[in-house]
């Protein structure tokens, strides 16, 4: 195995970390009050890393076209995940 693919490999294995390390975390607090958007980047994470499977077949993240699509929507979609978490929590702490 090469070190691109090792790499890839370990890429996509940190992403289904960080989704299930997530998904765990949506009963405590502050996540509780965010169960569905937490619940969505969880899965967000698990897809990315099916992505960077799917890489591992493709030999690169830009091609083919869909690949590239895919892993564009899924960053912006974790973009917004992330963008929207952070305004929960400013608002959490703010008292509103």
């Amino acid at each position: 195995m090469d070190i691109e693919r090792a790499f890839n490999l370990a890429e996509a294995v940190l992403w289904f970390a960080a989704g299930l390390t997530l998904a765990g975390a949506r009963n405590g607090e502050p996540f509780s009050r965010m169960k569905g958007l937490t619940a969505a980047a969880a899965a967000l994470f698990v897809l990315f890393g099916l992505s960077d499977l799917a890489e591992l077949r493709t030999g690169a993240w830009w091609a083919p076209a869909w690949l590239l699509a895919w892993k564009t929507a899924n960053g912006l979609a974790l973009l917004f995940c992330a963008v929207r978490m952070h305004r929960l929590f400013k608002r959490g702490r703010e008292g509103k």
